[in-house]
Order: C-alpha cells, then sequence, then structure tokens
C-alpha cells in the first residue's frame, strides 16, 4: 500500500462497502496512513465531490468525501482486513485527487485532529 492506493472496506458490523484512500503514505510513517472514504454525494459548501467516473469504484452516483470519518490506519490492519476477507485493495486514485482530498482536509471542520496532524507533516500544508 502507497500514497493514492485505495481498498474497499467493509467490516464485520457493518457489510456495507466503503472506498477508502489513503492520503498519506505509509512507507514514511512507520506503516501508518491517514485515509478517508466516500458517501452519497449531499454536496455543500465544505464537500469535495467526485462525479461517476472519476474513479472506478464510482459508478452509481456522485460521491463525497467523507471528511468526519477519516482515520489513521496501519498496514498490518489492512493486512488483517484482507486475510479476513473484509477488505479488498482496489484501483489507485489519480493522484490530482488525492491531492485535493489532502489540500481540503486541512482546516476542514469535520476531520480528526491526527490525521490533520499527518497530512500537514506529510504535505507541508
Amino acid at each position: 500500500m502507497k500514497l493514492g492506493d485505495t481498498f474497499i472496506w467493509f467490516p464485520p458490523e457493518d457489510r456495507e462497502e466503503h472506498l477508502y484512500i489513503a492520503v498519506t503514505d505509509p512507507q514514511k510513517n512507520g506503516g501508518n496512513f491517514a485515509a478517508f472514504n466516500l458517501t452519497r454525494s449531499k454536496g455543500g459548501k465544505m464537500a469535495l465531490t467526485f462525479r461517476i467516473g472519476q474513479h472506478p469504484f464510482i459508478t452509481r452516483y456522485d460521491s463525497d468525501v467523507n471528511f468526519g470519518d477519516a482515520m489513521i490506519f496501519n498496514l498490518a490492519k489492512v493486512q488483517a482486513g484482507i486475510d479476513w476477507g473484509y477488505a479488498v485493495p482496489h484501483q489507485p486514485m489519480n493522484m490530482d485527487l488525492v491531492e485535493q482530498i489532502a489540500r481540503k482536509a486541512v482546516g476542514h471542520p469535520a476531520i480528526p485532529e491526527d490525521v490533520e496532524d499527518l497530512i500537514r507533516t506529510e504535505w507541508g500544508f
């Protein structure tokens, strides 16, 4: 897993598929990385919306980056999810879109502080 990689995460307690995007590089952070998921678009002033077709996962409806659910993952946790069948690697995200996520995340009122700190450190924003 590296910057821009994606995976579908559907933990046993949820079973709803969510595409997560690695917005920082786990190789630079001891295996930890910031990841954001997508949700059905509601738009709005603070939204970052991706349109159908901007990524192969986005096929049924436009999707917003879910800043409030951003979290720090560890490679070992993701690998365990793959091993147990509740995480599936997916196609990488275009790096321009990854940068848009990182830029919008910094200063966003919904983003967890630890995620914002990791993005600021890596991206230099």
